[in-house]
């Protein structure tokens, strides 16, 4: 099992990559395919319901996360048009926290609710701060697209080792 974690975190990864590269064809790697990836990861390994509100909150990776540039950009995310960020890390460690809660709050409930593992919420905390900790870093010290990305994508993804 623990492979299958493995492979949907490298998976998740590569998305995260492909969803924010000019040159990808289609812009729904990251926002699409990583909700319906762990759709299947949560279908097969607790029940539908999770699945699905694990999906939807997924969803949440779409809100964006760019710096506020209103020089350059006439249509700044929405996270930018409240934070006013130009350097982009205060956007993205919010970003972090959000997706991280959306993303992993039903698998931890779940594992609270069903497994009766307390020790959850422990896990949920860290995996929240460590997100937003890990896009505090990416981006305050300028890491490269090709190794920020796959990064954060598998940060997300790494919500599959729980359960």
């Amino acid at each position: 099992m623990i492979i299958i974690k493995i492979i949907i975190i490298l998976i998740c990864a590569g998305l995260w990559r492909l969803g924010g590269w000019d040159k990808a064809k289609w812009s729904g790697y990251r926002d699409v395919m990583i909700p319906v990836t762990l759709f299947f990861y949560y279908l097969f390994t607790c029940n539908i319901l999770i699945a699905f509100l694990t999906c939807g909150a997924a969803n949440s990776i779409r809100m964006g996360y760019g710096a506020w540039d209103p020089e350059h950009d006439d249509k700044p995310s929405w996270l930018a048009s409240i934070t006013h960020d130009r350097e982009g890390w205060k956007i993205r460690m919010i970003y972090g926290a959000i997706t991280s809660f959306a993303i992993g709050l039903f698998p931890m409930l779940y594992s609270i609710i069903v497994d009766h593992h307390l020790i959850s919420l422990l896990v949920f905390a860290g995996y929240v701060i460590g997100n937003t900790g890990l896009e505090f870093l990416l981006t305050k010290y300028k890491a490269k697209d090709i190794v920020h990305e796959p990064l954060v994508g598998a940060g997300r993804a790494v919500i599959v080792l729980c359960k």
